[in-house]
């Protein structure tokens, strides 16, 4: 298409002149006169021309406006836009603009800031800074679009098209987010006079249409077609909202391919999460209840699937190898504070599952109190702490997984209720819950620690008042010293497994321990003192990630010449208990199989579970088998470990990743059937925490059930935390614990050593016996612990059997001297009235286990010598003094 020079010339004429508009209003003249070019190049096109000349330039210029004459006319022709601008603008249209465009989402975004009112009850729309940013630049856009045009200040029309364009992308996304609920907001405010809120961003896209209409008419008269950067604008503001949602977006993705029913696209979607997912997260669908949206594009997908939080909690476990309530809580759903965030809903009260940690609930003070008895061979602890509820509003539940000392066991339970102390009743396990959920329910004051696992129980108590409401319960722990020869016994404290509420980092366990004979530990921080003579003591303050360290057990002196003890029987007045120390010959194993937990929570200390290995004694050859899911099956085997080649040893832990939190049932299964085809066959399972079941346990019950003679099972956990495998295996008499008392390394040797090595052990032995067969016995009397100590092998013994006819008979004898076993547990309730509704009995105070202080100790002796004189003096032996 040629052009005449005529046609040249008026174009060139036509360019000049939209030039000088350009730069008059702002905007860039090479882009708008490029812009008008390609416009007219269209026209033409169209009218299929050959040679252009000037009328037809001309005819296509009068159809899209001719410009001013002149840059002289230019001011005037402002002065004639602006009261075109005025015109259109009125009092009506200003006020609309400024109350719905400006003022509301501007007042809703600070409400939501404060309040957090539409995250607590349908979904957090401003999860993140860069939200809170975006949503506020909205109102700001309008301000300064509506402003410039008050103003008459057309100089900036590129700025405010584009800032507008900007503001309409924002606005239409909340929009289309709110729309679901905007019926309901439109019911409130026909029928009550409120619910603007959610309307707020309706309100603000509309508003930036009627501004952009503005714009336009501005536009025009200036001489251009269009308003500037619409689309670019409106991308702009999608892509920052995408960008600043596109961790929690790839974080959902990965959780949907995760939560397949598919193992291998469950695997592929957990490898996702692990390279690129998002913690918090993850952490926040753990806490969230099942439909609510953590951020804008998982609410778009829960609409469809949404992951409910127990299957968020199992993937967080994959994920991370950690349980999700061993990692700080993140806020709910605002990041801001204020008093809805004190609110927390807890689907988990009154449950056995201690769940995600309450927001407001804390430690308020811990103190522990041993008393060892050497020479006896036990220890008693009593465990006070106290909780506080910061919550302004709500009563809570605090619950607590506790980790005993080696084969201890709950010999009282206190609640202190208006300041006054409340001993517990003791009864079989599922009537003490029973009593405890009723009492719940009532929003009373219960308290009820059952078993939760070997060596662990859960306590729970409820409820703890809000507003920094306290509520005070006291343990009582009744346990066995470890004996590995006769002259010294060892002793670990309790610690907390998993809990529901924070600690403060200022608060410390404050930590007593006494004996007659003297004690230490390799904890340097422990004070050693001896407050009298043939009384020593450890003292010390202890932060909570540090109690279950090995270095903090207690070493106790004992006589070793003494092996025997027997103490009075509580239960009944007619009989005793005895105990001897005696030396044990070991089981032969016929075979031993170690499984060693693949979990990220045991890579830190593999190369410690590794040397160990190496000194397994060399007529021993092992079975390896590493727990994990993520293995290809060419490579799952079964190694057989010989300790005379290390290089093997090494090479297997190098191939082993330690990733994640792997599914450990599995690997036991196939260790019970290796370990199961020999006689007397072990198993040993060195593992991490597994605050998950992924598989029923209820295949490995029927093995030990149906298998009398089957593999034992030894554990021994490297890293801490809940083990609900093993609290789903509570009371099979063939799963053992190995008690930690140094680092993994040494207990891990010497468990080796024992359980494979023809070496004598030693071991306490426990009878009942009459009451006067005690004389001819020769032996230390120590307290009634020891009867409980007795009592506690019984039930153990009783339900180990198999027998479930007997499981009653078990219950009697834990409930008649006050333990929490596999078959029975403690409950503190409120008054008389709710015992017996519950149809239980509390301990009288008269007759609980305490704390002997020194001075008891010598009341007691001196108490002793003046019954003993009495007693002498009226059966005349001293008659000869009588005159």
């Amino acid at each position: 298409m040629e052009w005449t020079k005529s046609a040249k010339e008026e174009l060139e004429k036509y360019l000049e002149h939209i030039r000088s508009n350009a730069q008059l209003s702002g905007a860039d003249p090479i882009e708008v006169t490029e812009d008008i070019k390609r416009h007219i190049d269209e026209e033409l096109s169209a009218m299929k021309l050959d040679v252009v000349t000037a009328d037809d330039l001309k005819h296509v210029l009068s159809k899209m406006g001719l410009p001013e004459d002149g840059p002289q006319d230019r001011a005037e022709k402002l002065l004639e836009i602006g009261a075109l601008i005025r015109k259109s603008m009125g009092t009506l249209f200003d006020s609309l603009i400024v109350i719905f465009g400006i003022i509301l989402p501007a007042a809703t975004l600070g409400i939501e800031l404060v309040t957090h009112m539409c995250g607590q009850s349908f979904f957090d729309p401003i999860p993140t800074f860069g939200h809170v940013i975006l949503v506020g630049f909205v109102p700001l856009a309008n301000l300064l679009v509506w402003g410039a045009l008050k103003k008459e200040n057309f100089t900036r029309m590129k700025t405010l098209g584009f800032l507008n364009a900007i503001a309409l992308g924002v606005s239409f996304f909340f929009t289309l987010l709110f729309l679901p609920i905007l019926p309901l907001s439109a019911i409130a405010v026909i029928y009550m006079g409120f619910g603007l809120l959610p309307m707020a961003p309706l309100l603000s896209f509309l508003t930036a249409i009627a501004l952009r209409k503005k714009l336009r008419t501005v536009n025009q008269a200036l001489g251009h077609p269009k308003v500037y950067g619409l689309w670019r604008g409106v991308a702009i503001g999608m892509g920052i909202l995408f960008l600043i949602e596109l961790p929690s977006a790839l974080t959902r993705a990965g959780l949907e391919l995760a939560k397949s029913e598919s193992s291998q696209k469950s695997l592929m979607g957990v490898k996702v999460l692990r390279s690129i997912g998002n913690q918090e997260s993850m952490l926040r669908l753990c806490y969230q209840r099942p439909g609510r949206a953590t951020d804008i594009i998982s609410f778009v997908f829960n609409l469809h699937d949404p992951v409910v939080p127990d299957e968020a909690r199992t993937i967080f476990y994959r994920v991370y190898g950690v349980p999700f309530n061993s990692m700080p809580a993140p806020k709910l759903s605002s990041r801001r504070g204020g008093d809805f965030d004190l609110w927390d809903f807890d689907e988990d009260q009154g449950g056995e599952a201690v769940a995600g940690v309450l927001k407001g609930m804390e430690l308020a003070s811990s103190r522990i109190d041993t008393s060892i008895d050497a020479e006896g061979g036990l220890a008693y602890t009593e465990w006070i702490f106290e909780f506080k509820n910061n919550s302004r509003f709500q009563q809570q539940e605090a619950r607590a997984q506790i980790a005993l000392p080696p084969n201890g066991f709950v010999s009282r339970l206190t609640l202190w209720i208006n300041g006054e102390e409340r001993e517990a009743a003791f009864a079989g396990r599922g009537k003490v819950r029973q009593a405890y959920q009723q009492v719940v329910r009532r929003q009373r004051d219960p308290v009820l620690v059952t078993t939760s696992g070997s060596n662990r129980v859960l306590m729970q108590c409820f409820p703890v008042p809000p507003n920094g409401g306290t509520m005070k319960v006291r343990i009582g722990i009744t346990s066995p010293l470890i004996i590995k020869k006769p002259s010294e016994g060892f002793y670990r404290l309790p610690y907390f497994v998993e809990r529901n509420f924070k600690i403060p980092k200022e608060l410390s366990h404050s930590v007593w321990v006494e004996a007659k004979k003297p004690i230490k530990s390799n904890n340097g921080s422990f004070v050693t003192e001896q407050p009298k003579k043939e009384l020593f003591a450890l003292r010390g303050s202890l932060k909570d990630a540090d109690m279950p360290k090995g270095e903090n057990t207690i070493r106790a002196e004992r006589s070793p010449d003494l092996l025997r003890a027997w103490s009075i029987d509580p239960a009944n007045q007619g009989t005793a208990v005895k105990q001897v120390l005696v030396e044990k010959q070991p089981v032969t194993h016929g075979h031993v199989v170690i499984v060693v937990d693949g979990s990220r929570s045991m890579k830190e200390i593999s190369p410690s579970i590794m040397e160990a290995l190496k000194a397994v004694p060399q007529n021993v050859k092992p079975s390896l088998l590493f727990a994990s899911n993520e293995i290809p099956a060419e490579k799952d085997q079964i190694h057989i470990v010989d300790s005379a080649n290390g290089q093997k040893i090494e090479e297997l832990f190098k191939a082993s990743e330690f990733i994640g939190g792997q599914d450990n049932i599995p690997a036991l299964l196939k260790a019970w059937e290796e370990a199961s085809r020999r006689e007397n066959g072990l198993i040993i399972w060195v593992h991490g925490p597994q605050p998950i079941v992924m598989k029923p346990v209820e295949e490995l019950k029927q093995r030990w059930e149906r298998r009398p003679d089957g593999p034992r099972l030894i554990e021994i956990q490297g890293a801490y935390g809940p083990n609900k495998i093993l609290e789903l295996l509570d009371g099979v008499s063939y799963v053992e614990s190995t008690p930690r008392l140094g680092d993994i390394k040494e207990d891990l040797i010497a468990l080796f050593v024992n359980s494979t090595s023809p070496n004598k052990t030693w071991e306490f032995q426990r009878d009942r016996i009459g009451r006067s067969g005690v004389s001819a016995l020769a032996a230390k009397q120590t307290s009634d612990h020891l009867a409980r100590l007795w009592a506690y092998d019984e039930v153990l013994r009783i339900i180990g059997t198999s027998s479930k006819t007997k499981v009653d008979d078990a219950i009697k004898i834990a409930a008649s001297y006050h333990l929490v076993t596999p078959v029975s547990g403690a409950v503190v309730l409120e008054n008389k009235e709710q015992y017996k509704q519950a149809g239980l009995e509390p301990v009288d105070s008269s007759n609980v286990p305490t704390i002997p202080e020194p001075e008891v100790w010598a009341m007691l002796i001196i108490v002793a010598l003046i019954l003993g004189w009495q007693i002498y003096k009226r059966k005349g032996y001293f008659s000869w003094q009588r005159p």
